[in-house]
């Protein structure tokens, strides 16, 4: 069998997220993301994915709040990233958004590699995750994100 490909990971992506607040545990708010970009070695992409969005401490309804999140979708890793050969790679990943004054929310998580369709059928690895959000709409969100990090495939 070949030996896999090991390479650095780089991925950004422009995101805009809906995001229906239910309120409850275990997620608080669950937000669908579109996202498009680039990831190297997909080339331009386009993603979705689902993720639980929780307060972190008591949510203030008026006040800037700082936020949990984390893909759900276990069985793919919750963002799906197409490439437009048609190969995909599916990424878990959890982090949180953290308020600055008269700016967009930080975010700051990690991710990690679950396989793919393709060449990446395979593919592990890892890495950050950082950049912007802006939940001012709260019901809606906008954003670029980048991931740094390692594939093997």
């Amino acid at each position: 069998a070949a030996q896999p490909t090991t390479a650095p990971f780089k991925a950004k992506l422009a995101l805009t997220e809906a995001v229906a607040l239910t309120g409850l545990a275990p997620c608080f708010a669950i937000g669908s993301v579109q996202a498009t970009g680039t990831a190297s070695p997909l080339g331009r992409v386009t993603g979705t994915s689902r993720d639980c969005i929780n307060p972190q401490g008591l949510f203030n309804p008026i006040g800037a709040n700082a936020f949990t999140f984390a893909s759900l979708g276990a069985a793919v890793g919750g963002l799906v990233l197409h490439g437009a050969n048609g190969d995909a790679l599916f990424m878990a990943y959890s982090g949180t958004l953290t308020p600055q004054a008269g700016r967009p929310h930080r975010v700051a998580g990690q991710f990690i590699i679950v396989g793919g369709t393709g060449r990446f059928t395979n593919a592990t690895g890892g890495g950050l995750l950082y950049g912007q959000e802006d939940i001012s709409q709260v019901i809606y969100g906008f954003g670029d994100i980048e991931a740094i990090g390692m594939i093997s495939y």
